[in-house]
């Protein structure tokens, strides 16, 4: 939300200073497109995340299952 309104500022001083201002201007849309790269990695690092606690999870029902079989042999 940050970089949105600091993009947004630049783009009015940009707008104010009119032909001086195209610095302003350059500023605002690289800031832009560095808030939706940064959206776009962190919702790429969320489905990371929860693809990896799925993995997990099925890890530790297979290694709850071996360890159930293990016991039962052990019980014989």
């Amino acid at each position: 939300m940050q970089m949105k309104l600091l993009s947004f500022n630049a783009s009015i001083e940009a707008a104010k200073a009119d032909k001086f201002g195209r610095g302003f201007g350059v500023v605002a849309l690289e800031i832009k497109e560095s808030s939706n790269k940064a959206k776009t990695v962190a919702n790429t690092i969320g489905e990371i995340n929860s693809k990896n606690k799925e993995i997990v999870n099925d890890f530790s029902e297979v290694v709850n299952a071996l360890m159930r079989g293990f016991q039962i042999r052990k019980g014989r």
